[in-house]
């Protein structure tokens, strides 16, 4: 996309320029597609954008720039540890060079936290598949980018007795468990021993506000 521009209010109550490029756009997306409270958002910012108006956009933009420098170290260090294989960071690096997505969902690169910050990747080791006869239930969500049920299925290979609940609409955070009372239901099931296979229960759709976007 070419850069895009939005005034908004500053600090000193004076308008902000705010510059908006490629990769913003990218990490707004896939920031914003992990709940689905934020993904309602993206059709009318979308929409504005399309019609030159960045100024929904450029909230998204500014929120994410100020949340950078605020991030908890604790989860940067659990990413930063479990890393991925050689294998793997060539798969991603061959797919963001085509994916609508580039590279977003993989900021900030973990390679450069580790030496930046001093992490330590635990290794291939640690990567290993888990092989275990303990029942376990996964729960996924479809819009869930970064941890797709996918993600879950290959995981699942070495568990023996293991169910898979996808939540068709949902995606990261609360919505796995706020999304439907069904998931409270059958994670009960499980938890109860009562026989239930893999399943996929359809979430509500996405409620995206209806008139002008907020502010406007």
């Amino acid at each position: 996309m070419a850069p895009a521009t939005a005034e908004l209010p500053g600090a000193n109550g004076r308008p902000t320029r705010i510059a908006i490029g490629r990769f913003d756009l990218q990490l707004v997306v896939a920031v914003a597609l992990g709940r689905t409270e934020t993904a309602s958002l993206l059709p009318p910012a979308l929409a504005s954008l399309e019609a030159r108006d960045a100024s929904l956009l450029a909230r998204f933009v500014m929120g994410l720039r100020a949340a950078a420098f605020q991030r908890a170290a604790m989860p940067l260090a659990m990413d930063a540890a479990s890393g991925a294989t050689a294998a793997r960071r060539r798969q991603v690096t061959a797919e963001a060079l085509t994916a609508r997505l580039g590279d977003a969902l993989n900021f900030p690169d973990l390679d450069e936290v580790v030496r930046g910050l001093g992490f330590r990747n635990l290794g291939d080791g640690f990567r290993a598949p888990v092989r275990t006869r303990v029942p376990t239930l996964f729960i996924s969500g479809t819009l869930d980018a970064r941890t797709p049920p996918a993600n879950a299925d290959e995981v699942r290979r070495g568990f023996t007795d293991a169910r898979h609940l996808v939540l068709d609409g949902a995606g990261h955070d609360d919505d796995l468990w706020t999304a439907t009372p069904m998931v409270g239901e059958r994670i009960a099931a499980f938890v109860a021993g009562r026989s239930m296979g893999n399943v996929t229960v359809v979430t509500p759709l996405l409620r995206v506000p209806s008139g002008p976007p907020p502010g406007r």
